[in-house]
């Protein structure tokens, strides 16, 4: 298996706008790259990713991103929406040789080895796998065999419904580290320190 994480990933600090009570924009950018920070050094760990795919149309997060090791490409030209931005990056991974990928959202704060093997020894069993958010209307996580003949439905606001529909066959995996993602103040509160804490400036 030749799998590709791919994780779409807004400019920093356009990120996290609804934890505006909880920061302020600089504290937002900060808490958006250490989360982008986690998710990416899970899968980069991880023995069954080959290749880590960050799409974004921020220079800074590409940058950044580059500088960790990671491969990173702009949106794709007239891609309008999340959906056309994934379903082009999982076209760009197939034509380069990789045989799944798994698509990977950013504020997965408790995203562990553990709960990637759910993800990657599902792919060996069931061409399709989909991991919903704890609220089970949005798609956290979806794996699939490639090329694949149908769109994704990221960004469409009900996202798990529609790919339950047109993945019928995939593997469901319900697991709190990955259906945990940071949405509102809330979800921010139950953050360990280490994420929830924003850096000290240096002098």
């Amino acid at each position: 298996m030749n799998l590709w994480a791919i994780v779409p990933v807004k400019a920093f600090d356009a990120a996290k706008s609804r934890l505006g009570p909880s920061l302020d924009p600089r504290e937002r950018a900060d808490f958006a790259r250490r989360l982008f920070d986690h998710v990416s050094t899970e899968l980069s760990r991880h023995p069954d990713v080959a290749q880590v795919l960050i799409v974004s149309n921020s220079a800074a997060v590409r940058v950044h991103a580059t500088e960790r090791g990671l491969l990173a490409l702009p949106d794709p030209p007239h891609a309008h929406g999340l959906a056309a931005v994934i379903d082009g990056a999982l076209a760009h991974a197939s034509d380069n040789g990789a045989s799944h990928g798994l698509v990977l959202m950013g504020d997965l704060p408790r995203l562990s080895q553990r709960s990637l093997s759910l993800l990657t020894d599902g792919l060996r069993s069931s061409s399709q796998i989909i991991a919903p958010d704890r609220h089970e209307i949005a798609t956290n996580a979806l794996g699939l065999r490639l090329p694949v003949s149908a769109g994704t439905a990221f960004g469409s606001g009900k996202s798990l419904e529609v790919h339950l529909a047109r993945f019928p066959e995939a593997l469901v995996v319900r697991d709190p580290e990955l259906a945990f993602d940071v949405d509102d103040p809330s979800d921010f509160a139950t953050l360990p320190p280490g994420l929830s804490e924003p850096e000290a400036s240096g002098a």
